[in-house]
C-alpha cells in the first residue's frame, strides 16, 4: 500500500489514531483524506506517529482542523501538506 485515499467519508479522529499506531503505515507515501470528520485530535495523532515518515502528499482539504492544528501539521509535514488556508 503506497497511497491511501479515503474521501468524502466518515474517517474520524479514532480512525486516524488507529492508522497512526499501525506500524505498516510507514510504507504509505501519500494520504488523501479530504472531506472527512478529522479534527485537531486526528491531526495530532498523525503528527505524533512514530511510524509515519516523510510523505509525498498529505491532503486534508475540507476537514474541521483549527488554525493551530494546521500550523502543527505544516511544521511536521511541510510542503507535502495540502489543505485550504483558513480565512
Amino acid at each position: 500500500l503506497l497511497h491511501l485515499g479515503m474521501w468524502y467519508g466518515r474517517v474520524t479522529d479514532a480512525g486516524l489514531v488507529a492508522l497512526a499506531e499501525w506500524p505498516a503505515v510507514s510504507r504509505v507515501g501519500s494520504f488523501d483524506l479530504q472531506n472527512n470528520q478529522i479534527t485537531d485530535a486526528g491531526a495530532d495523532s498523525l503528527i505524533r506517529s512514530p511510524h509515519i515518515g516523510p510523505l509525498r502528499r498529505l491532503d486534508l482539504h475540507r476537514n474541521p482542523i483549527s488554525r493551530a492544528g494546521r500550523k502543527r501539521l505544516r511544521e511536521r509535514f511541510g510542503d507535502s501538506l495540502h489543505i485550504e488556508p483558513e480565512a
